[in-house]
């Protein structure tokens, strides 16, 4: 490799960046970004945003508890109060008498069978694959839906394992148990099959691609309303089966709106810059035949 290739991986390898060069970093240049081509380059490409997007969410409750304190605390009530209500909201517009009397259980059955991993994961390569190949503007809708649907994806999965929550099919008691990561905080055998209720995953992932869909395509005013309404209806198709509360329904469309909003604006480059950018940073990327990653500390 020419030595003047040489000088433009270096920079992406480990590197640890001192307060001095915190300093110099408002002078001059930002690291080096590299333009993905091809395959391999598409895939790197995808990782880094990955990274971006995981970082970027992860740190959103806490930037929003502080700089928003009363819009952090209004939505952590509202969403405490439909914990609260979730026996009587089910009664209401879910209960299995409700479902039967008015013929949704079979309608709600193909609903929610439709987003399970057997139809999504083909969705998501597909996705993908557009993502990849196709013209312009469908690649950049099929890498915002993978990203969209990993992140909330994951993040559905990490809280349904912290909060063990029993689904409302599984439960006979008043109120359903938190039992806590790996039924910790319970003390009588359970099915684990049966704590993973809270947030919805079939939610989010619905969520996630309805925000991505209606953003790519507004000028298609039918595209909207269809994505949209089709997450709502999955939603509630997941009450209907008895396996989520109204609370877990809720949660799962906002980590799935949330999660796409973010991706959404990380593509348009509207990302709002951490107001305190200190802390390890991942940078990936391929420029030609010349590809490099590395992480950077800066203080």
């Amino acid at each position: 490799m020419p030595r003047s290739q040489y000088l433009r991986v270096v920079p992406l390898l480990i590197t640890l960046v001192t307060g001095a060069a915190a300093t110099a970093r408002a002078q001059g240049p930002p690291p080096p970004e590299m333009h993905a081509t091809g395959l391999t380059g598409g895939v790197f490409r995808l990782a880094g945003n990955l990274g971006r997007d995981f970082s970027a969410q992860a740190t959103y409750p806490f930037r929003l508890a502080r700089d928003q304190p009363l819009r952090f605390t209004l939505g952590a009530t509202a969403l405490l109060g439909l914990v609260a209500a979730d026996n009587a909201t089910r009664d209401a517009i879910a209960s299995p008498e409700f479902i039967r009397d008015h013929g949704l259980l079979g309608p709600a059955r193909q609903l929610s069978s439709a987003a399970g991993p057997t139809t999504m994961v083909p969705l998501a390569l597909a996705a993908g694959a557009i993502g990849l190949f196709g013209p312009p503007r469908e690649r950049e809708t099929g890498g915002m839906l993978v990203e969209a649907l990993i992140t909330s994806s994951a993040w559905t999965g990490v809280l349904k394992y912290a909060c063990g929550r029993e689904r409302p099919r599984e439960t006979t008691e008043i109120s359903a148990d938190w039992t806590g990561p790996g039924a910790l905080f319970t003390t009588e055998p359970v099915d684990g099959r049966g704590l993973r209720s809270f947030p919805s995953g079939h939610t989010s992932g619905a969520w996630a691609m309805a925000t991505v869909l209606a953003h790519q395509y507004p000028s298609h005013g039918i595209v909207p309303v269809i994505a949209y309404g089709a997450a709502a209806a999955m939603g509630y198709s997941r009450m209907a089966v008895g396996a989520h509360w109204l609370s877990d329904v809720v949660a799962g469309g906002l980590i799935g709106y949330g999660c796409a909003r973010q991706v959404i604006s990380a593509h348009e480059g509207g990302s709002p810059a951490p107001a305190d950018d200190t802390g390890w940073h991942l940078y990936l990327g391929s420029d030609g035949d010349v590809r490099g990653g590395g992480l950077v500390y800066q203080f």
